[in-house]
């Protein structure tokens, strides 16, 4: 999925909690998913700065559909979303 998102010109970033973990401490509703669920909440997605999916990987689909809801910020208006943050794996 990383692969074809990218290949789309889409920029994907991963990160895990014991590698990157002010990924997750400078966000502060993944932290309060983090707190409620614990390991549970991961993976969590997250499309253009909002959260799309908890506990599970999204389909290519759910992706596709978020990316065509949630408005790009790019002052630019090119078509990088901000990262896709996909949680522990």
């Amino acid at each position: 999925m990383i692969l074809s998102l990218q290949r789309d010109n889409l920029r994907v970033e991963r990160y895990q909690m014991a590698s990157s973990p002010n990924a997750f401490l400078g966000n502060a509703e993944v932290m309060k998913l983090v707190r409620e669920k614990q390991m549970d909440a991961l993976p969590i997605i997250i499309v253009r700065g909002k959260v799309i999916k908890v506990g599970a990987y999204p389909t290519m689909d759910e992706v596709r559909v978020a990316l065509s809801l949630i408005p790009n910020p790019s002052p630019s208006g090119g078509r990088e979303p901000s990262p896709l943050p996909l949680g522990e794996g």
